[in-house]
């Protein structure tokens, strides 16, 4: 039916949502100059250089690494969380330039390593 339920993949819900496309388009678009050929990704990062401490299991850090390194943390669970890490990073949209964040609930932040 033309006026829905959209649905433009598994990851949508029945009634699908309009704006689920375009939502999935920009982390797409984020996400693309991270996964360039020859590239290496390190996935669920606990401990060692890149944290000044061992971060919480309901934490996810991605490190993603080519010609560019680029850094996806991402908070699964109910309470916010400070991330603190040994390099400079600058957080993708806005630009800001930082060492440490404060990961809310639920939220997810790309960030791209200042050299």
């Amino acid at each position: 039916h033309p006026d829905g339920p959209h649905s433009y993949g598994w990851w949508d819900s029945c009634p699908g949502r309009p704006q689920a496309r375009k939502i999935w388009l920009d982390y797409f678009d984020l996400y693309r100059p991270m996964v360039q050929n020859g590239g290496r990704a390190w996935l669920e990062i606990r401990d060692g250089v890149l944290f000044t401490s061992r971060i919480p299991e309901h934490i996810t850090a991605s490190l993603f690494v080519n010609v560019e390194t680029y850094l996806v943390l991402a908070n699964y669970g109910n309470v916010a969380e400070e991330i603190v890490s040994t390099w400079m990073w600058e957080e993708r949209g806005s630009g800001r330039q930082t060492q440490s964040w404060v990961l809310q609930p639920r939220d997810l932040l790309f960030l791209k390593r200042v050299t």
